[in-house]
């Protein structure tokens, strides 16, 4: 399984199970603390591995502070856009 993926079934108003999640992107401000995760819902992990559409996509917003509490993610971020930028 993709380590970004989980399995979970959810059934849709139009009858449709969505049964395999895939994260798709997470967009952080951080002068806000807020990030918003978008991820997709396919009919079940054979669907995503063949290539099949996506059944649906959704977005949440997060607060980042919740997420990465005690500040690695973001120091792992700095630390790679200072080597990137040959700081």
């Amino acid at each position: 399984m993709n380590p970004l993926a989980w399995t979970e079934e959810k059934e849709l108003e139009t009858g449709v199970v969505v049964a395999y999640w895939v994260l798709d992107r997470m967009l952080v401000n951080m002068k806000n603390g807020k990030a918003v995760v978008s991820f997709e819902g396919y009919l079940d992990q054979q669907a995503f591995c063949d290539g099949k559409s996506k059944i649906l996509e959704k977005s949440v917003e997060i607060d980042f502070a919740a997420f990465d509490p005690n500040g690695q993610i973001t120091a792992g971020v700095i630390a790679m856009v200072q080597a990137a930028e040959g700081a």
